[in-house]
């Protein structure tokens, strides 16, 4: 099943104004891919950056999964939506489901496409709750 991305029109972005039905686990390299790569290597990312601008080699930086159009727009609800996480005796606390609807209609995600981008947000969070993280991801 695809569903209609609300951000339709970036010519040259295969896939563009659709999201596919999928499980964030099953996004491979992507969405789970970059968690992972964001988890390990997230607060290194301006490093990196420099040192590539300063010509030196950054496999590190290099090999952060790219993401196809409408994974990044799951992605930056997720690292948006992170950022404002309530945090807890025991750490960090889940995402408010309400919260995420709310970015989501906010930012023009509706109908079946909302619910697929709801769903593969609350597995990014799951995920990365399992990590025990304290820090966000990078953008």
């Amino acid at each position: 099943r695809v569903h209609a991305c609300p951000r339709v029109g970036r010519s040259g972005v295969h896939g563009d104004g659709e999201v596919p039905h999928v499980r964030a686990s099953r996004s491979g390299k992507s969405l789970g891919g970059l968690l992972e790569w964001s988890i390990k290597w997230g607060k290194d990312v301006e490093f990196l950056e420099r040192c590539k601008a300063s010509g030196f080699a950054t496999p590190d930086l290099d090999n952060r999964p790219r993401l196809k159009f409408w994974e990044s727009e799951i992605w930056r609800a997720f690292v948006s939506l992170n950022a404002n996480r309530r945090t807890g005796f025991v750490g960090s606390e889940p995402l408010d489901i309400a919260s995420v609807r709310a970015w989501l209609q906010a930012h023009g995600w509706t109908g079946d496409a909302e619910t697929a981008a709801l769903d593969l947000i609350l597995e990014l969070d799951a995920s990365w709750l399992d990590k025990g993280r304290s820090d966000g991801p990078s953008s």
